[in-house]
């Protein structure tokens, strides 16, 4: 993810690459509600702002003994619960605080509200509202009927965090291969009301006037119908309100550009 911020004529770039090995298992099927076993297996994420490298963490990396690097390896190995239905839809996320138990057990020197921050900031990435995004961006292409080559179908999801938006996706089937289908769809994306604020890095926080398009590619394996492969891209523009605070005296709106790319491979 790729953030460009215009902050009083000052513009700023600030850059996300989170990646990770997920593992998944269908513990229960009730009609066509699938529940799933997801677990972290590993995870890293590398975040720099301007030119200056902010965070460098990669739960492979062993010798990285930081206290960063400490707090994403608790997460892994820690099992979260995902429900969804034969249509792809993400129900309901899960036990995700399970991910944050014991994170703090080996840092006794953290205050309570260092502590707080950190789970707040670590939240932004993986709650329950980035998981279900996560998710659903993976598996909203489901039909409800029965497609074939080139036949045509609409689905809209929404983002609930600090942006209230809907995606309206047109999905086309491209191509049917012995083994897979494959599909794309491009999406328009907008504002569908005000965000409620939502405190990130000691500042209440919204997100308005949300506009942008989307692309994405899948293929999904014809026996299992699971999704083998996804590339979803989003490109958008909103503004960023920062409500009156201490740290940002009678607020601030700041333009934000914001391109996306996330991906999925069974390999």
């Amino acid at each position: 993810m790729t953030i460009i911020q215009n902050i009083r004529g000052q513009q700023q770039i600030v850059s996300t690459i989170i990646s990770g090995k997920v593992s998944h298992k269908v513990t229960a099927v009730k009609d066509s509600i699938y529940e799933l076993e997801v677990v972290y297996e590993s995870l890293a994420m590398n975040l720099i702002i301007g030119d200056k490298n902010i965070i460098d963490v990669n739960s492979d990396d062993k010798d990285k003994q930081d206290m960063i690097s400490k707090i994403f390896s608790s997460i892994l190995h820690k099992a979260i619960t995902v429900v969804i239905n034969k249509g792809g839809k993400v129900l309901e996320i899960r036990n995700s605080d399970n991910l944050y138990s014991g994170m703090f057990d080996n840092f006794p020197q953290l205050t309570e509200a260092q502590k707080a921050q950190f789970k707040n900031q670590l939240q932004q990435s993986f709650g329950d509202n980035a998981f279900k995004a996560s998710f659903q961006d993976a598996f909203a292409m489901f039909p409800n009927t029965a497609v074939g080559v080139n036949d045509k179908w609409v689905t809209t999801t929404t983002m609930e965090s600090v942006i209230l938006a809907a995606i309206t996706t047109n999905y086309a089937m491209k191509d049917i291969t012995n083994d897979m289908f494959i599909i794309h769809g491009d999406a328009t994306i907008h504002s569908t009301g005000d965000a409620g604020y939502k405190e990130i890095n000691g500042m209440p926080m919204r997100v308005d006037n949300v506009n942008g398009t989307s692309s994405a590619d899948y293929k999904v394996n014809k026996t299992t119908g699971w999704i083998t492969y996804a590339r979803v891209t989003k490109d958008l523009k909103a503004d960023m309100v920062i409500k009156d605070n201490p740290k940002t005296p009678g607020g601030i709106t700041i333009l934000v550009v914001a391109n996306i790319a996330f991906t999925m491979s069974n390999k």
